[in-house]
């Protein structure tokens, strides 16, 4: 009988060192688990942030005062000038305000291989201009600006909340 009761203990102190066990490892998946949804949840946060700087951004750029925006599009236009003759397309809104000497300015600060002129006829954006050399267009409305970016500038912003 003694012998019995022995195996029944040593039986007993196994199964509850398995079901122990298995408790801690059925603990570690729980815990693994939770962290990784929080670090989804963190990394969720963060994204947000991001999208809603990118958003404040945007919204900094097409609410600026007349006079700085259109000094900023004269920089884009400079900077994105090529040799020859180019034809700058504005927004309808932006052609109805265009500053009298803007093409002016610009010429003046490209080089003189380059030249450009304002289409009368209005591009279907928002804001910036579409600068174009024959076939070659260059998007430069804050919506393609910020999308051709768009990577680099999540970056950026990460570095600088994070």
């Amino acid at each position: 009988m003694h012998e019995a009761e022995n195996t029944v203990r040593k039986l007993e102190r196994t199964k509850a060192e398995e079901s122990a066990n298995l408790l801690q490892e059925e603990l570690k998946k729980a815990e693994s688990a939770a962290a990784q949804k929080n670090k989804r949840r963190i990394l969720s946060a963060r994204v947000q942030v991001i999208e809603e700087v990118l958003a404040q951004a945007y919204d900094a750029l097409d609410s600026m005062d007349e006079e700085h925006y259109f000094s900023v599009l004269a920089d884009l236009a400079v900077s994105n000038a090529m040799p020859g003759d180019g034809v700058i397309r504005f927004s309808a809104e932006d052609l109805a305000r265009l500053p009298s000497d803007f093409i002016d300015k610009v010429n003046a600060a490209i080089s003189k291989e380059s030249r450009v002129s304002t289409d009368k006829a209005a591009a279907p954006i928002k804001n910036g201009f579409i600068l174009a050399y024959g076939d070659v267009e260059i998007n430069c409305s804050f919506d393609a600006l910020m999308q051709s970016k768009r990577e680099e500038l999540k970056v950026i912003a990460a570095n600088i909340l994070f």
